[in-house]
């Protein structure tokens, strides 16, 4: 705000004219007018770092772009984890049947269970404590 300037005027006085200035000294003059500046810096400055429409969606279409992919890459740690883990299946091994003819196969079933040697074991004289 400035100050009021005051229309000259004939002094009834002295009859002389007076008026017609400003009542601010200078230096309050030159402060109103860097207060000003500075505010419309502040301003330019303010508007310059505001993101416009196109910037704002460009992040967000960067940010989805970013969260599919960090989502991908974690699917694909967790596949490699899991085939690392878990050991794969042993290969049947291939089962080779040799028939010869010139060994019996079996002893014939007999009804009689084979005889064993009932003889007693002695034990040799040992210490009790052992």
């Amino acid at each position: 705000m400035t100050e009021p300037v005051l229309a000259a005027h004939h002094c009834t006085g002295c009859g002389e004219l007076h008026g017609g200035e400003s009542r601010t000294s200078p230096e309050v003059e030159i402060a109103r007018i860097q207060a000003e500046r500075d505010v419309r810096v502040a301003e330019l400055q303010r508007g310059e770092f505001q993101k416009t429409e196109l910037e704002a969606e460009t992040e967000i279409a960067v940010a989805e772009i970013d969260a599919a992919a960090a989502v991908e890459e974690a699917t694909v740690k967790a596949d490699v984890l899991e085939d690392i883990l878990t050991p794969p299946e042993p290969e049947p091994e291939p089962v080779v049947v040799v028939s010869d003819e010139s060994e019996p196969a079996e002893e014939p079933p007999g009804d009689e269970p084979p005889e064993i040697d009932a003889a007693p074991v002695t034990k040799a004289k040992s210490n009790p404590w052992w």
